[in-house]
């Protein structure tokens, strides 16, 4: 079925209405932000920037250290013991990993909890970013036609910055990804992007994206910035989550 009425910033509604979203009671969120201590000061504000949302929500909410802070830059270190405490927490359906250079929208983790009603067997990535060349042609087009998703394809890497995943994803990711090299660096974008391709696993963008990145703050993979924007492709700013048009497909 076509929808066609009008979205955010007015834009007409013109895609592929999907079903209804699961109940609200078979969504159990678990919150894991990954942190390096070369970053001291950003959890404390991560943590502070959630606490507008559902307190069961905020209490779910868990800082996953890098286990080995002074090894090689590597960030799928530390997102990997995210994965691995997800995995041994059975009561939550669904995990967002978040990176503790995470800017949030307003009421991020009420949020995310819809956005996994809407997309209960999917990964879902909150940001992305114009390096993501073709989902970020994507965004824009899905914004344009107001569309609340655009699939993520045709990329080198995972987006994961901000990434709700399910139970059974977590189990899939952590079976078919190797563990961490302790002589290179790794990145955790492009481990998982690597095996999402491999195992044919298509990721979906919230249109717009609900996290964006703080661009101050010093990469824990290369040590710096290299000089390329990451800023979000489509970030909501001051609209609310609830105007996003979850129900209309890319």
């Amino acid at each position: 079925m076509d929808a066609s009425s009008r979205g955010i910033g007015g834009a007409t509604l013109v895609g592929v209405l999907l079903p209804s979203p699961a109940s609200a009671s078979s969504v159990e969120l678990a919150t894991w932000i990954t942190h390096h201590p070369s970053r001291p000061d950003l959890p404390a504000r991560l943590l502070e920037l959630l606490s507008d949302s559902a307190a069961k929500r905020v209490r779910a909410t868990r800082l996953v250290f890098d286990p080995a802070p002074g090894g090689p830059p590597n960030p799928w270190r530390t997102y990997r013991v995210a994965l691995e405490r997800a995995a041994a927490t059975p009561r939550a359906t669904h995990h967002l990993v978040l990176q503790d250079d995470a800017l949030p929208c307003a009421r991020l983790l009420d949020a995310a909890h819809h956005a996994a009603r809407w997309r209960p067997d999917d990964l879902v990535c909150l940001f992305v970013n114009d390096l993501a060349v073709q989902t970020s042609h994507r965004i824009r087009d899905a914004a344009a036609r107001g569309a609340g998703w655009a699939p993520v394809l045709g990329e080198a890497f995972l987006p994961t910055v901000a990434t709700i995943w399910p139970r059974e994803l977590v189990a899939a990711a952590l079976a078919g990804t190797a563990l961490p090299d302790a002589a290179r660096p790794q990145a955790d974008d492009g481990v998982l992007g690597d095996w999402a391709r491999q195992s044919s696993v298509v990721a979906w963008a919230t249109v717009p994206n609900l996290v964006q990145h703080d661009e101050d703050a010093p990469s824990t993979f290369l040590g710096h910035r290299d000089g390329r924007q990451r800023w979000a492709t489509c970030w909501i700013g001051d609209y609310s989550w609830r105007a996003v048009p979850w129900g209309v497909d890319f």
